[in-house]
């Protein structure tokens, strides 16, 4: 569990994403109303946000991301505050950052996709609540939402103001499937 106690700074600093498939963050990390600016996350591969997999019970709350963050990523599941939500809960979060998925996936059900401003991926029996994205999400594959790329599971007081846009199939304000 981590709680912040003041807004940080990760200018000129590489993030690596907090839990993946194989070590799944399953704790609580609350931002405390605090803000991070400056988290660069450029990679390929799966799993890439602030938390890149987020599992059963986990939570990430009260955390705003500025709008100096960005996470540009060639790959599969790419958010700003999380990239694969397993069963957790995302409540009270900002990201005023850009995602961006460079990757090519080729629109049929292989390839890279899911890409959300909050959250890529939703998965049944996960939440997102009272969250906001204000930032640009785009993506060159399917599935690209402000807030959520993909949900299976609930989203609700959650609102989109930036921009998505998308060159594949499921582009959406809110959530794109």
């Amino acid at each position: 569990n981590a709680v912040l106690t003041a807004d940080i700074d990760l200018s000129g600093e590489a993030w690596t994403p907090i839990g993946s498939s194989s070590n799944p963050y399953t704790g609580t990390f609350d931002g405390a109303g605090h803000t991070i600016d400056g988290m660069t996350i450029q990679s390929t591969g799966y799993n890439m946000g602030f938390v890149g997999y987020l599992y059963t019970n986990g939570v990430i709350q009260n955390l705003t991301l500025g709008e100096n963050c960005s996470v540009s990523c060639d790959g599969n599941y790419v958010g700003g505050i999380c990239g694969y939500n397993y069963g957790g809960t995302i409540t009270g979060c900002t990201n005023h950052g850009t995602v961006n998925n460079t990757g090519t996936g080729d629109n049929t059900g292989t390839g890279d996709k899911y890409t959300g401003g909050i959250c890529a991926y939703n998965r049944s029996g996960s939440t997102v609540t009272g969250c906001t994205n204000t930032g640009t999400v785009s993506g060159s594959s399917k599935y690209v939402g402000g807030v959520c790329g993909c949900t299976s599971g609930t989203v609700t007081n959650s609102t989109h103001t930036g921009t998505v846009s998308g060159t594949g199939t499921y582009v959406g304000g809110i959530c794109a499937y």
